[in-house]
């Protein structure tokens, strides 16, 4: 008996060894072409950041500083990493914390660095892991997080979809630091001392999305639809309040 447990392990672990190694592969194809694709010029334009949504890219809904797309029928979230910039500008040596998932529930992840259309270099990291039999996909880019929860077999699909993305981003760090930072100077004891008043939003962040007790809060999953509006339904692409650019 403990040998027919021990070889129904090996067999199970072998297993979980080559979805691993499958996922992997995938994903380094996926983000290799990601990288290699011509970045395109954007054709939507927020206050705060521009990007390029292809006629693959469906737009479900947006506020001033997050986007919900859907490429085949599977939804992501872009979300502005406003305490970032906030950080990147002011407050040198600190970054903004970013969502981490378990160690263990990771299968595949990949990182590098990429060049947006105006040549600026910038890291990112991209992070596939299991929960609850669904499949989320993590990725930070530059000062855009984005996520997805979707089967397996599209998890590369849609990192390389986020990517594209990001690397299409162009940001308004002025319009930013303008609207979410306040900057006095005040005398106390004979200094000049800075108070920053910090804004960054806090809905639609990441981090609100994962209710999943193995990777933040207490919940089971992780649910989009408080992105879409009740009485909206979805027939392809829904107007935004994202600005075609014309040309």
């Amino acid at each position: 008996m403990k040998k027919i447990i021990a070889a129904v392990l090996c067999l199970f672990l072998a297993g979980c060894g080559r979805v691993q190694a499958d996922a992997q592969a995938r994903l380094n194809e996926k983000i290799a072409q990601a990288q290699s694709y011509m970045i395109a010029k954007p054709n939507y334009t927020k206050r705060y950041y521009s990007y390029y949504g292809g006629p693959d890219l469906g737009r479900l809904d947006s506020n001033m500083t997050s986007n919900l797309f859907s490429y085949n029928g599977i939804q992501f979230v872009m979300n502005l990493d406003v305490s970032g910039i906030i950080n990147e500008k002011y407050y040198e040596g600190i970054s903004a914390s970013q969502l981490k998932p378990d160690a263990s529930r990771i299968i595949a992840s990949a990182q590098g660095s990429y060049a947006d259309s105006q040549g600026t270099e910038y890291p990112f990291t991209v992070d596939i892991c299991g929960i609850n039999g669904d499949y989320a996909v993590l990725l930070h880019a530059g000062h855009m997080d984005f996520c997805s929860v979707c089967d397996l077999f599209s998890t590369a699909d849609i990192a390389r979809e986020m990517l594209l993305v990001a690397r299409s981003v162009r940001i308004s760090r002025e319009e930013v630091l303008k609207d979410f930072t306040i900057l006095e100077s005040i005398a106390y004891e004979g200094e000049k001392i800075k108070l920053f008043d910090d804004m960054a939003p806090e809905s639609g962040a990441i981090e609100e999305l994962f209710i999943d007790s193995n990777i933040a809060g207490d919940g089971t999953g992780i649910d989009f639809e408080h992105f879409i509006d009740d009485d909206e339904e979805y027939h392809g692409q829904i107007e935004t309040d994202d600005m075609p650019i014309d040309d």
